[in-house]
């Protein structure tokens, strides 16, 4: 998969995919199955010829259990200050390198998790996306984004009823487990995170109870495999760290205890969308525990930067880069970090964005990187977001110019 805005290699326009959801998640043992299903026509894959890009997947078994999580069946390949990542995109209005350490195979685990958002519907032409349009062999797990957290009751409910109910979002989704698919139900987000409901969820003993008991009951009212905790973030919320208290890191993880306790007998999936800045993860995070007692850890290896920086940077970097302000601002860092402090190998996901971040320079003949930027780049016809462009427009826009800067 490509980082999209600022990409290393040329891409040639002949990428046909079509449309495809904005955020894709890869399990650390994807190796270079990439080549085959995401890069769909050998034209468009920007390996070098060494990497013997192949369609076949990777196989094999795996005897060691891992919590509740089934192990999926490999799919088919017959497809904002620094540091602000979202889960999937941040809705605009409406709503890493492999770890350099040795490690146990891990083809068993391997998962490609696709986000479906049920705001995309909303889009016209090419960006509208229903959940027919989801290719089930593209993705071995789903994650509907999003359920919100009540501000009064601290309990799960659907963000938006006429997608989600009205229009059978839900159940239309959770029909891909007849593909054999795993479908789980994301909870939060960046908008959802604003504020101190989440914390005040996790500081209750009392609150955390109702909510297990609650989240329980309406996964299965509704059919959802799994749940994916989406808070951005404990202590550092909307990534001002200043604004939550320290207990949110102890607390978030007797949260996830809890949760396994009450999942483990039904067989559901837990698994959270985290931070990739080492601040967040030191403050927010009881990284063991989570490690042990969740089936995966989706690390949000993007946003690292954009408009809100002032000047251009690289939205997903896979390494660091020498005129980078931050050492730990890259994927390579963030994925081995988290598995220094204790995620098993096997749970770590990493994120993998399909839209990029776009800047207005303030000066057209200065546009490396770390150029001024007052302003967003203009939005894009689809997604109609200042500063954020999807791989479907940058595409579209590569092919009406000669020369693009990327």
């Amino acid at each position: 998969m490509e980082e999209v805005m600022m990409m290393a290699h040329k891409i040639k326009i002949e990428f046909d995919w079509g449309k495809a959801p904005l955020v894709l998640y890869v399990s650390m043992d994807y190796g270079l199955a990439t080549c085959g299903v995401l890069c769909v026509k050998q034209l468009s894959c920007d390996w070098p010829d060494s990497a013997h890009c192949t369609e076949t997947d990777p196989d094999g078994t795996d005897t060691e259990g891992g919590n509740n999580e089934t192990l999926a069946p490999s799919p088919s390949t017959s497809t904002t200050p620094p540091s602000r990542p979202t889960s999937s995109i941040r809705p605009p209005t409406t709503s890493t390198s492999v770890p350099t350490t040795p490690g146990e195979d891990l083809s068993g685990y391997f998962k490609v998790v696709c986000y479906f958002t049920n705001w995309a519907w909303y889009r016209t032409g090419v960006g509208k996306y229903l959940p027919e349009d989801i290719d089930a062999n593209l993705c071995t797990h789903i994650v509907y984004g999003f359920a919100v957290l009540d501000y009064e009751n601290l309990i799960v409910k659907a963000h938006d009823s006429w997608a989600d109910f009205d229009n059978k979002f839900y159940e239309r989704v959770v029909a891909y487990k007849k593909k054999g698919l795993k479908v789980s139900l994301a909870l939060g987000g960046w908008n959802d995170s604003a504020g101190d409901k989440y914390s005040r969820l996790v500081n209750s003993a009392t609150a955390r109870r109702k909510f297990v008991l609650q989240v329980v009951q309406f996964l299965d009212k509704y059919g959802f495999d799994g749940l994916d905790l989406d808070w951005e973030y404990p202590k550092c919320w909307q990534v001002d760290c200043d604004k939550g208290p320290d207990s949110d890191k102890a607390s978030f993880a007797a949260l996830v205890r809890e949760l396994r306790q009450a999942f483990n007998p039904r067989g559901l999936l837990l698994s959270s969308a985290v931070s990739p800045s080492k601040t967040v993860i030191d403050a927010g995070y009881d990284v063991k525990t989570l490690g042990e007692n969740l089936d995966w850890v989706a690390v949000m290896t993007y946003d690292f930067h954009g408009q809100w920086d002032k000047k251009t940077g690289h939205v997903a970097p896979l390494y660091f880069h020498e005129d980078d302000d931050f050492f730990f601002f890259n994927a390579n860092y963030s994925i081995n970090y988290w598995i220094s402090e204790g995620v098993p190998r096997r749970k770590i996901v990493m994120g993998m964005p399909l839209y990029g971040q776009s800047f207005q320079l303030a000066q057209a003949s200065t546009n490396g990187l770390n150029s001024r930027a007052p302003g967003p780049g203009q939005a894009g016809e689809f997604t109609r977001a200042a500063g954020f462009l999807a791989y479907y427009e940058v595409m579209t826009e590569a092919a009406n110019f000669s020369k693009c800067n990327f």
